[in-house]
């Protein structure tokens, strides 16, 4: 359970690097990891957000993220106000918590997103990011993880063992082929609680997952979670990135019916829904109703 209160040391940091007291302070919704995240108000009336790493693997988060913001200077990134290196990271960010965030969703909104994802693939990477074959190519084998032991996806009631039974072949085939390689900068969490509209700008927020690869992954990567919070369905949007399509899917097929990892968390409730959505897209892309 995270501390209502923040950490002594980001308090700290805050006052001696903006030469003004936190007064208040607020928990953002959102977020699915264990770094400390505050919507901070200054003594002056500044508010800006607060992220600070907690252990090793939030500071590795940190520093990505870091590496992206101090590097490009895009209307989508949110502005980096100051960084605290060290063990345990600091990093202050713009408020965009008075923005808009959606759902709900409607076609402008929509457009905004895909010509912002236009522009992220358009853009110079940063140095320092590792290819997105180094980032997931051990995320790729989730259908076949599933024709290991299929008991965990059928127990979620999405789909019948004779149609899995069917399929498995085809999607661990198109799964095990997909192309992760390129030289776009890709932002890979592209969902609605990264995204905010604020003022005319489009800003995509958490880059601690950024690579160099497929532009393609940002895409499809944000359709499932669209089309729950009622936007279009994916197979209405692509269906030719065959590839893309089964590794997402495959990935919430073998996780979605996993236990929480820790007891705040929502991940698997989100990978539930991504599957839902993931499933008829499948069938879709593939010529193969559901059953």
């Amino acid at each position: 359970m995270q501390s209502q209160i923040p950490s002594e040391h980001l308090l700290r940091f805050i006052q001696e690097s903006q030469g003004a007291t936190p007064v208040d302070w607020s928990k953002p919704s959102g977020g699915h990891t264990e770094a400390e995240r505050w919507i901070i108000t200054l003594d002056d009336g500044r508010t800006l957000f607060a992220k600070a790493a907690v252990d090793g693997l939030t500071a590795g988060w940190l520093n990505s993220e870091f590496g992206v913001y101090s590097q490009l200077d895009a209307s989508y990134l949110p502005g980096l106000i100051a960084f605290h290196p060290g063990e345990l990271p600091i990093m202050l960010l713009e408020d965009l918590s008075s923005g808009d965030w959606p759902p709900p969703w409607d076609d402008s909104k929509v457009r905004k997103v895909m010509n912002t994802l236009e522009l992220i693939a358009n853009t110079v990477p940063p140095s320092g990011l590792i290819t997105m074959e180094e980032a997931f190519r051990s995320s790729i084998g989730g259908w076949r993880r599933v024709q290991e032991d299929p008991s965990g996806l059928l127990s979620l009631g999405l789909c019948s063992r004779g149609w899995l039974e069917k399929v498995l072949p085809i999607f661990i085939e198109a799964e095990e082929s997909c192309s992760l390689s390129g030289e776009s900068l890709v932002q890979a969490d592209i969902r609605s609680d990264n995204i905010c509209f604020f003022g005319d700008r489009t800003v995509v927020v958490d880059w601690n997952h950024a690579c160099i690869g497929n532009p393609m992954l940002d895409l499809i990567g944000w359709l499932p979670t669209l089309y729950f919070e009622g936007g279009p369905p994916p197979w209405e949007i692509n269906t030719s990135e065959k590839g893309l399509i089964s590794l997402l899917s495959g990935y919430y097929a073998s996780s979605a019916y996993k236990p929480e990892p820790r007891p705040d968390s929502t991940i698997r409730q989100l990978h539930f829904k991504c599957l839902k959505a993931s499933l008829p897209w499948m069938g879709h892309t593939f010529e193969t109703q559901v059953y």
